[in-house]
Order: structure tokens, then sequence, then C-alpha cells
């Protein structure tokens, strides 16, 4: 699918990205997926959340073993993530996909049966509902002061990695 993608947000030179280990901190090495193919940095602003705050912040929202590739993924993280740095949402071009089939899944088991049954529904991730998430998400980073979105590029500043996967890993 020319439309799916992988995203995670960078802070500090330090990328942040779920999976189905958790939370994952890696050193920025460049903007390149695992395949090799170029990868979009997107500046989005500075924050005075700090990346281990973020991830203090979002860690009971995303644990090892909750993830689910249609319902609860970086995609999904990346939005928290940006929510709780800067109080804005990733760009929906970014978590399109996932959530149409995971719509489309929940309703008629398309994703299972064209699968042939390789992607099965995390029972982890099915009660998971980004909008209280996000309320809560707010609700614990109130008190930290969030900047607003800056044009210019700084030292501490939080981006979007985003790399189009041209077929949907299930």
């Amino acid at each position: 699918m020319k439309d799916a993608y992988h995203t995670a947000v960078v802070v500090d030179n330090a990328e942040y990205t779920f999976t189905p280990s958790g939370i994952m901190r890696n050193v920025l090495k460049g903007h390149l997926d695992p395949a090799g193919n170029d990868g979009v940095a997107y500046f989005r602003g500075v924050s005075t959340i700090s990346g281990p705050t973020m991830v203090r912040i979002l860690l009971p929202f995303f644990k090892e073993g909750s993830y689910d590739v249609l319902k609860k993924n970086c995609n999904t993280f990346s939005d928290c993530a940006l929510f709780c740095l800067l109080g804005e949402r990733l760009p929906i071009k970014y978590r399109t996909i996932e959530k149409v089939a995971g719509v489309l899944d929940d309703v008629t088991g398309v994703v299972q049966a064209l699968t042939m049954c390789n992607y099965k529904p995390n029972p982890q991730a099915k009660a998971f509902e980004i909008v209280p998430v996000l309320k809560q998400i707010d609700f614990r980073t109130r008190l930290s002061s969030r900047s607003k979105p800056l044009p210019k590029a700084t030292p501490s500043r939080p981006i979007i990695q985003a790399v189009p996967r041209y077929s949907l890993q299930l």
C-alpha cells in the first residue's frame, strides 16, 4: 500500500517509536527505514517536555505486548507523542489506512481473511480509543507548559519521521 506509513518522533537526537516490545528509544542515525528507503522528516516545533518525560506520560497507554498493527501501532504512538509534546495531532494522512482497515476488519474480518489469518487482533489493544487517551495525556501534561510549534529548527526539536511503506506488513 503506497499510503501506509511508519512514523516515529525524534526529540534531542533520540528517536521514539512503538513496537510489539513497547516504546523504543534509539539514537538517531538518519532518516532511513530498515529497507533503506528514504524517510522524510518534518520539523514540528520545540517543547518544554523532554523525551524521558514524554515516555513516562505515554507508558501507561503503550505497554509491551499491547501493539496491534491496525488499532495501536507506531502511527498511533506518534499521534499521542506529538500531542504530548506540542498539543497537536499527527497529520491524518499518516494514520488513515490502518484506521480504515481496522474498522473494516472489526465489521467484516476482511483483513484477517485477506492475510489468511496472519493478522490476529491483539486483545490488549481492542479497547484502545484515541480520544480518551488524548484527554488523559492532556491532563498529565497540563502542569508542564507546552510551547507552540515554531517554524524554526532549534537543537531541541520534536520531528516526525515518516517512511512510506509499499506493502502492509501483517
